[in-house]
């Protein structure tokens, strides 16, 4: 066993006069697995000095297996396959579990194609065909290849000690079957060599907030920060909200990527990042304190924009230079950025890290950090061989994580980066939004393209939604951030924000913790340069011009191309259901999904429902049909096995129908009885199905009015909640 010691960092910061402290952790094991036990009907599996994977089959079976040195592997990284061979004709069951550790969940290890739909998951369900499962805190991924297998539940199991494990059956006709093991998955097979988990993990929480960017750019006073954050107070915090970020605008001196400063202090010449930040103006008499206060008082976390850019630079006769030069001494410089440090222990214990702790004495508790991209890419990789260029980036990282402490927020922007990995939260994986058709899709776009690396590696931010821009685009973006359970954030300005998109965003609220359930890369012709024109900055474009713009699918033929189809599914301890979205980034002909490509057996009949148009869509069994689509629009539906009992189908509280406000459902003789989580004074519709030999009778509301509305099969229950908390009550006769 191997220690990580993050000395270089503890050394920048202990030199700067903060305290530091580390637990040193050990690294898990990243050893093959090794046969355990071997006897008639059962082979036994451990990894890390554990049990990992039972196999039991029938007993007298001959079933001899290659393994370790007997069979396939490669040494870096480790890939291992562990093979049965079933001596014996016919057709053998064996039954397959696999223990891993709290945190864990299925993983298909290749991207979305031909139509499927990107795979999202919400707890810990049992996907339909996916043969690939993940333990997230070792870092360790496990596949395995038979004919005829299925799993035994639709969920993952609990077990009295807090791990997890999966269990199915495999019919095996074909004489072998074989278990594919990648220990240290992402850090080593995928590259994200940072990537360790049993030093730290991103934090998951759900994120949603308000960046006042795209709203005020750099007009910015404390009175539109008070009305902004009375305004979310009142609208959004109690479905979830919990942040606002000040973007750039907010220092004593304005300053941008078009106008060069000479930052305020004794020599005019000496950067002096930390006193920008400190800087006071009319518009903010007490400096960046006064912001956080203003947007504590209103029970929201105050979050705040910094740029690693020097933006103006001339080195101080007797001050050490911390510029990134070339090597020919020219400084390193981006399109978006003007003069970038060198990002030296020196530079990072001096400039760097006495802001970060500014910050954080300020009160914030959440940091975008801007120009990252930049600064690795443009600056360092420019200035330095690949591997002192990475180790500056990585440096710089770990300073702002660890002077900023483990309970801030640090979200990078932008780009998906290894060397900030388990040092920042979120990575912002898309362009600046501005509510134009170009943003628009481009964001759609990234937020498919990274997800392979969702709550796993980082946090996705596809940056805010502006909501007045265009309302139908709207609700595509908020639907598919927070299902996909993406950092939510809008930018408009409380006049901006009609009642039509404040239902639109509460519809959203709070972004579901979601995770990726597949991984790998796409297919490199997709298009992912953008198309800088004027055209395509209108947020009324035509179809032919939209589609000039995103370019032509590398899947013709395709109705659902890649991007296009999401399916997440969504694990309760009362349930269990997908919830598909169709996006149309480009415009789309109609489409009959076979199930199976949205994860869900093709031989069961499940009930649908549209959120958007709170409509409920009958049975469907066998393929999912969509209707045409007309660019920038969305179908959200949610789709349940059908029961033999009343079931709920549908909401109106959440895009998620409903993963947010219920808490619990029970079946109790003939009630269906519901506890619910919801804003109080608000109504909110939900929607049971009643099978064949039920009869609705009434229902009752604890804490809440119910009003009942029966079509057919279909029961809606208006409930206006007086409470938080309220016990919703359905009752039934069961009818010959």
């Amino acid at each position: 066993m191997t220690k990580f010691y993050l000395l270089t960092a503890a050394l920048l910061l202990i030199s700067f006069g903060v305290k530091a402290e580390f637990v040193l952790k050990e690294i898990p094991s990243a050893g093959h697995i090794v046969c355990a036990k071997s006897e008639d009907g059962l082979r036994v599996l451990n990894f890390n000095d554990r049990q990992f994977i039972t196999i039991e089959f029938e007993k007298g079976l001959q079933v001899p297996y290659h393994a370790n040195s007997d069979d396939v592997f490669s040494s870096s990284p480790l890939r291992e396959l562990y093979t049965l061979l079933i001596v014996d004709d016919g057709v053998h069951n064996v039954k397959v579990k696999v223990n891993l550790r709290q945190n864990a969940g299925i993983l298909r290890t290749r991207r979305a194609a031909g139509g499927e739909a990107i795979l999202a998951q919400l707890g810990n369900p049992l996907v339909y065909g996916v043969n690939g499962l993940y333990d997230m805190d070792e870092d360790a991924c496990l596949e395995w290849y038979c004919d005829g297998w299925k799993w035994d539940d639709t969920k993952m199991k609990r077990e009295a000690d807090g791990t997890l494990s999966a269990s199915f059956t495999a019919v095996v006709s074909n004489h072998f079957m074989s278990f594919y093991f990648r220990p240290h998955y992402y850090r080593d097979h995928l590259g994200y060599r940072n990537h360790e988990p049993w030093i730290r993990r991103l934090n998951p929480r759900s994120m949603n907030g308000w960046c006042s960017w795209v709203a005020y750019y750099y007009d910015l006073d404390d009175g539109k920060i008070e009305r902004t954050a009375d305004f979310i107070a009142k609208n959004f915090k109690p479905y979830g909200m919990n942040f606002l970020q000040v973007d750039n605008g907010f220092q004593g001196k304005v300053f941008t990527r078009f106008e060069p400063f000479r930052s305020p202090g004794p020599d005019r010449r000496e950067v002096n990042l930390v006193n920008l930040f400190k800087g006071t103006s009319k518009r903010f008499p007490k400096g960046p304190p006064q912001i956080a206060e203003i947007i504590k008082a209103r029970g929201l976390e105050p979050g705040i924009w910094m740029n690693t850019d020097l933006f103006a630079y001339e080195q101080p006769e007797d001050k050490r230079d911390i510029l990134c030069r070339k090597p020919d001494g020219t400084p390193t410089k981006s399109h978006w950025t003007r003069y970038m440090a060198d990002m030296s222990d020196f530079t990072i214990t001096n400039y760097y890290a006495p802001l970060f702790k500014y910050i954080k004495d300020a009160g914030f508790t959440y940091l975008k950090v801007d120009g990252m991209r930049h600064t690795f890419l443009d600056g360092l990789n420019v200035a330095y061989e690949p591997q002192e260029a990475r180790r500056r980036f990585r440096n710089f990282a770990l300073a702002a994580r660890l002077t900023c402490g483990d309970d801030m927020y640090l979200m990078s922007c932008w780009g998906m980066m290894n060397e900030i990995a388990g040092a920042f939260d979120a990575c912002r994986v898309s362009v600046d939004c501005g509510g134009n058709w170009e943003d628009f899709h481009r964001s759609l776009y990234y937020s498919a393209e990274f997800y392979s690396t969702h709550r796993i590696v980082f946090l996705n931010d596809p940056d805010h939604i502006v909501m007045h821009a265009h309302p139908e685009w709207s609700r595509t973006r908020v639907s598919n951030v927070s299902l996909t359970g993406g950092l939510l954030s809008y930018s408009d300005k409380n006049e901006q924000m009609t009642d039509e998109l404040i239902y639109m965003l509460q519809r959203g609220l709070p972004a579901l913790e979601t995770r990726t359930a597949e991984c790998g890369d796409i297919h490199p012709n997709h298009p992912s340069a953008r198309i800088y024109s004027r055209e395509y900055f209108d947020s009324d474009i035509s179809e032919e011009m939209a589609m000039k713009q995103m370019g032509p699918s590398v899947e013709p033929g395709v109705a659902s191309p890649f991007s296009t189809l999401w399916a997440i599914h969504i694990e309760k301890p009362y349930g269990q259901w997908c919830v598909a979205q169709r996006n149309a980034i480009w415009s789309l002909v109609e489409d009959d999904t076979p199930m199976e490509k949205l994860g869900l057996d093709p031989t069961k009949t499940y009930l649908g429902y549209d959120f958007w148009e709170q409509k409920y869509l009958g049975e469907i069994k066998g393929r999912m049909h969509w209707d045409c689509l007309p660019y920038g629009r969305t179908k959200v539906i949610a789709l349940r096995e059908k029961l033999d009992i009343p079931q709920l189908i549908g909401s109106s509280r959440h895009v998620s129908m409903d993963a947010v406000s219920v808490e619990d459902i029970v079946w109790q003789g003939s009630v269906l009885k519901l506890k619910l989580k919801c804003v109080p004074e608000t109504k909110e519709t939900y929607v049971f199905h009643i099978p064949k030999g039920f009869s609705f009778e009434k229902a009752e509301a604890a804490g809440g009015t119910p009003e009942t509305v029966q079509e057919g099969e279909i029961v809606k229950i208006a409930l206006t909640a007086k409470l938080s908390d309220v016990e919703l009550n359905l009752n039934f006769v069961k009818s010959n």
